[in-house]
């Protein structure tokens, strides 16, 4: 019970900050600045502990000092602003995150996850952007790429696990099931390295 009150304090903290449109940051903090999640709610008393794979400029990623920063990492220190919490960012990979959050070792995920039926049975999911899958190709696209269907016969670099290696994966099993050439899917520990 303790994961599911705090969760839905996240969840509406979230949901308030992608419908606000004002730029002024001192008009979104509160002017009492209790903390209204207590230290049964969160990992760590005062912390709002935030898993992220900081792997993806510019959503999250390390900087050359060391700090893990980015687009989402800011959407993080608004949330533990707003619920008068210290922000605390654990750089992990993708994959430990979810069992990470079941387990209490971090109170949330603050890294680009797709909704899928599969994760939403296991977790709490908050839409707040909209996502795209794309290919990129070397400068000037020397394989002239311009469908899903010239991807046959090719071979595709995407990190594992995750939504674009499952879309991958099931093209390529479509492929194959046409007769096409194979599409061939490597995997890499993150975005940065396919």
């Amino acid at each position: 019970m303790r994961k599911l009150t705090g969760l839905a304090a996240i969840a509406v903290v979230v949901a308030g900050l992608t419908a606000c449109s004002s730029s002024d940051d001192s008009a979104a903090a509160p002017t009492d600045c209790t903390p209204t999640l207590g230290a049964s709610d969160l990992a760590e008393e005062g912390t709002l502990t935030m898993a992220t794979n900081a792997t993806l400029p510019p959503m999250q990623y390390v900087d050359p000092n060391g700090d893990v920063i980015g687009m989402r990492v800011d959407l993080g220190k608004e949330i533990a602003k707003r619920l008068c919490l210290t922000p605390k960012f654990v750089n992990i990979e993708f994959e430990a995150q979810i069992p990470g959050v079941q387990a209490g070792r971090w109170d949330m995920i603050d890294t680009g996850m797709f909704y899928t039926p599969a994760r939403a049975e296991t977790i709490d999911l908050v839409p707040y952007e909209v996502q795209a899958v794309s290919i990129s190709v070397p400068s000037g696209n020397p394989e002239s790429i311009s469908s899903v269907d010239d991807l046959a016969g090719k071979t595709i670099g995407v990190e594992a696990p995750g939504y674009e290696f499952d879309t991958l994966t099931a093209l390529a099993e479509q492929f194959a099931t046409e007769g096409k050439p194979a599409l061939t899917v490597q995997t890499f520990k993150t975005n940065a390295d396919a």
